[in-house]
């Protein structure tokens, strides 16, 4: 999906949005990620850093942001 949304957030999120079942997956994947990072991170000190992480990633989502941002690109594998 986000392939195929041409580097666009705006594009992916519609295209998330339009399937129930599929915005919940992605809702419940991103959700357990966290909590499985949260989870493995001892040191209060680094539990901060992924604190920051995350609350950056979640801004560039709601700004729309998210693939400019961070650079993603999507590369195409043989198959």
């Amino acid at each position: 999906m986000a392939k195929d949304s041409n580097g666009k957030d705006s594009e992916l999120k519609k295209r998330i949005k339009a399937d129930d079942y599929m915005y919940s997956a992605v809702c419940e994947c991103s959700a357990s990620f966290r909590n499985i990072v949260i989870l493995l991170v001892r040191d209060d000190r680094e539990k901060e850093v992924i604190g920051y992480i995350f609350s950056e990633v979640d801004k560039q989502i709601e700004e729309d942001n998210l693939l400019i941002e961070y650079k993603v690109k999507f590369v195409r594998t043989r198959t």
